[in-house]
């Protein structure tokens, strides 16, 4: 009985430490996106590293989220610096067309 309360116990803590967290990377990306800069300044800093701007501008609005986010995994891959947290901002940004993507892209 005593193994299968401390099965039982650590199955829990398991589910709800992985539910708490998931909820918190929801909230980090929505505080993120609602600055606008925050787009801006990974693409000014991140992305035009590699590519000029025009290029990026140039697919916004023509990729899904899970398409940008391949996208940036390879180039992640190729040696971009970016954080889980801003490749995923980034591909919201560049998904939903963002307002500080449309600035950058002006």
């Amino acid at each position: 009985m005593t193994r299968l309360a401390l099965f039982l116990t650590m199955v829990a803590t398991i589910f709800f430490s992985v539910a708490a967290c998931a909820d918190s990377d929801k909230d980090t990306t929505a505080a993120l996106l609602q600055g606008g800069e925050q787009c801006e300044t990974i693409l000014q800093t991140s992305c035009v590293q590699c590519h000029q701007l025009a290029r990026i501008c140039q697919k916004v609005g023509d990729k899904d989220k899970k398409s940008w986010l391949r996208t940036i995994s390879r180039m992640v891959n190729k040696g971009a610096r970016l954080s889980n947290e801003e490749q995923a901002v980034l591909a919201d940004c560049l998904a939903s067309q963002a307002e500080g993507v449309k600035k950058a892209c002006k």
